[in-house]
């Protein structure tokens, strides 16, 4: 009984893909050649669309109209030029296609002259049949092409206005409505007279905005600043100009500050009425001796503020910005180190962490001074230790010590008691020494880092 069961359920799949397969058939029953193959006649670009008749929010008709025309659009060719913006300042080809699909969308907008060829129908569908002479379309393209440049010739010239009365950012402004007016035009070759020469106008236009860009410029009051490791800057800030190529002050520029010596941090300013940004200096965190403050123009704001444009903006961004740099040298603390080292109440002849704590510091890029008088901070270690129990002829001592910073005016910066290191041996002594090592060996690991990073905000290596 099951084998007849699932032999039925076969047969009547069989039979039901067969109906399809003829109701498929049958569907386009005849509809003309343009429906069932894509026309191409030489000369013309053709849109087909068709739009099903039921379950339709709008008018089957005008949906078809508007699908046959994306797709009309869509047949239209979108190549690259060698004399190009896009050839010459793009970076990827990513950047290509997002452009051509962008265009390709957008020329929906100015499809003039087409004409309507042929429309068919049955009960389920509606389709429409539309071309575009190629010679027209050139022609009306050509046409547009010309106003639009016209019109950014216009920008040209109150960009020039701008730029002659000192405001560079308007006059970056205005370049930029220059570029959005020939948007559509950015992939071809524009080229126009200028000064009895021949040359792209889009990539002229281009040069010019990069130009604009590039002359901001960022002047620093000092030619290299010095920083001690770890402390403030002796300048609370350091108040930069921001000018043209010509020295005049430039407001409303934003600016981006970063530091080789503080990687991570940033700072964001705007030049004031002035052309004055001020820059707080971060600390300095790093032992190499020589870094760098760098300040450039921050493109991406300086582009919000320009356009809306998102085909403009992702262009622009492309644009290589001049950073302005400021030499940094890094002083490296002075430390004096003093010790007092005691096993079992006397004093060790050869010391033990003295060498231990002046190798640290200077493996940490730190100087060490001869004299307390001659150095910004002095370490203090007071060690000692005391007999503990024995057992078995195994002798136990513990290890308390006490370690202080301070700075050049007496002020304690770091403070530590050490309690309670044990150390075992042959005899109170040895035992005494062990405890050292084992001090010896917490200085590395884990005070020694504890003091850098409090003093410096580094971690010692």
């Amino acid at each position: 009984m099951k084998n007849l069961f699932y032999i039925s359920v076969l047969l009547f799949l069989m039979a039901s893909c067969a109906g399809s397969k003829k109701a498929s058939k049958d569907y386009l029953s005849g509809a003309p050649e343009w429906v069932r193959k894509s026309p191409s006649t030489p000369g013309y670009y053709h849109g087909v669309g068709s739009a099903t008749k039921a379950n339709t929010q709008m008018d089957y008709r005008e949906k078809a109209k508007r699908n046959a025309l994306s797709d009309l659009a869509g047949n239209i060719s979108v190549k690259i030029s060698a004399q190009s913006v896009l050839n010459q300042y793009e970076h990827d080809n990513r950047y290509s296609e997002y452009f051509i699909d962008k265009i390709k969308l957008s020329s929906e907008e100015y499809l003039e002259g087409y004409e309507l060829v042929d429309t068919w129908e049955n009960d389920e569908q509606y389709w429409v049949y539309y071309r575009l002479s190629k010679e027209k379309y050139e022609a009306l393209k050509n046409q547009r092409k010309q106003e639009a440049v016209s019109r950014s010739e216009g920008d040209i010239r109150e960009a020039d206005n701008f730029k002659k009365s000192g405001n560079t950012k308007e006059s970056i402004r205005f370049n930029v409505k220059a570029l959005e007016e020939i948007k559509d035009f950015l992939a071809e070759d524009l080229t126009v007279e200028q000064d009895g020469k021949n040359e792209d106008y889009g990539s002229m236009v281009m040069s010019r905005l990069v130009s604009g860009i590039q002359s901001i410029r960022v002047v620093y009051p000092v030619d290299t600043l010095v920083l001690k490791i770890g402390a403030s800057s002796p300048h609370d800030a350091l108040i930069a100009r921001v000018v043209d190529a010509g020295g005049r002050p430039l407001s409303g520029i934003a600016l981006v500050t970063e530091f080789s010596y503080a990687p991570g941090k940033k700072r964001t300013t705007l030049s004031d009425s002035k052309g004055e940004i001020r820059i707080e200096i971060e600390k300095a965190v790093s032992a190499r001796g020589n870094e760098y403050i760098n300040t450039k123009i921050d493109l991406d704001q300086l582009i919000r503020e320009s356009t809306d444009d998102a085909v403009i903006r992702k262009l622009l961004q492309n644009i290589d910005v001049p950073g302005y740099v400021l030499p940094v040298v890094i002083r490296p603390p002075v430390f004096f180190v003093e010790t007092q080292e005691m096993n079992l109440g006397k004093t060790m002849e050869k010391k033990r962490v003295y060498p231990e704590m002046v190798n640290l510091l200077k493996q940490n890029g730190i100087l060490i001074a001869g004299q307390k008088d001659k150095a910004e901070y002095a370490m203090t270690i007071k060690v000692d230790t005391q007999k503990g129990p024995e057992h078995n002829d195994v002798s136990f001592a513990d290890l308390n010590a006490q370690i202080s910073v301070f700075n050049d005016r007496g002020r304690r910066l770091y403070n530590k008691n050490v309690p309670g290191i044990s150390g075992m041996g042959g005899s109170f002594e040895k035992a005494g020494l062990d405890a050292y090592d084992a001090l010896i060996s917490k200085l590395r690991i884990s005070i020694f880092p504890e003091i850098n990073k409090k003093l410096f905000g580094m971690v010692g290596k």
